[in-house]
């Protein structure tokens, strides 16, 4: 849960017993009374409906006013045990009620009828001894509630973020992890050089029988005809090109199936496959 912005930023005094006597007694005839100081003397205030639809504007926080505000709350909701004791209500301590709840606005206007009657009454009574024993509340943040799906994805988000950060710290130390040998270039250059070796041996291969059948058949037998000649080192060297095609294919279908077994998960650098853990331990090998 998350606290929203204060939409009333008024302070407001609970009354004491004090005030609300005077009040009742010296300022209960007095016309246009304030909302909250007729509320205390019985009566309706014309003003009240004018004060209910007044809109206040919202209230933004610096971020260090925020850091005081949780700060202040760690203190409220951990107190010393000398502010306990503080902080116990008398028995005889009366309770906060609705009537006695005044603002700022009251506290001027209940001023500016002090001073008129001081300047008449025989006891000037001031503003500062009927606040005496009041006490203040101040604005409260509404609570906002966060729903259950939003509080799943931040998780989620949270936990990729630290997997992230842990394969970012890692990457040098363990590069392995996610770069393994098939993938290195000295594995890839000795694949292509086996597949250079190949092709060479059967260009040669082919070479080598159509030599002997063109040349070999007459150092031995003798003088023969040039069309003869010719058509044995083809001969030869179709009979060899397909010997050779067929162990070519073969090597290459063992080469195929030991690449596919080398590139699944369970067999890459003999390690297990899973998530990265997100505490930030490292994962050791079997």
């Amino acid at each position: 849960m998350s606290k929203g912005s204060i939409v009333d930023p008024r302070l407001r005094i609970v009354a004491s017993k004090k005030f609300c006597d005077y009040v009742q007694k010296h300022l209960a005839d007095e016309k246009n009374l304030p909302e909250n100081i007729a509320r205390i003397c019985g009566k309706i205030s014309k003003s009240s409906q004018e004060e209910n639809t007044r809109t206040y504007p919202s209230v933004i926080y610096t971020e260090s006013e925020k850091k005081l505000l949780v700060t202040a709350e760690e203190v409220a909701e951990n107190p010393t045990e000398e502010k306990k004791e503080e902080r116990k209500p008398a028995n005889n301590k009366e309770k906060t009620k609705k009537e006695q709840i005044i603002t700022v606005q009251d506290v001027k206007w209940l001023n500016g009828m002090l001073q008129e009657k001081r300047a008449t009454a025989s006891e000037p009574v001031y503003l500062h001894e009927l606040l005496e024993n009041c006490s203040v509340l101040l604005p409260d943040n509404p609570i906002i509630k966060r729903s259950p799906e939003l509080e799943k994805r931040c998780e989620t988000l949270r936990k990729e973020q630290e997997n992230r950060n842990y394969r970012k710290m890692t990457r040098n130390v363990e590069s392995y992890r996610n770069h393994p040998y098939e993938d290195s270039i000295s594995y890839q250059i000795k694949q292509i050089n086996k597949q250079l070796i190949a092709v060479a041996q059967f260009i040669f291969s082919v070479i080598a029988g159509f030599v002997f059948g063109f040349l070999g058949i007459q150092l031995i037998v003798g003088n023969l005809d040039f069309g003869f000649r010719l058509l044995l080192g083809i001969m030869f060297a179709l009979i060899i090109a397909l010997a050779e095609i067929y162990f070519l294919a073969k090597k290459l279908n063992e080469n195929a199936d030991e690449f596919k077994s080398a590139s699944s998960p369970e067999h890459k650098s003999g390690f297990k496959t899973g998530p990265v853990p997100a505490n930030g331990d490292k994962e050791h090998r079997d």
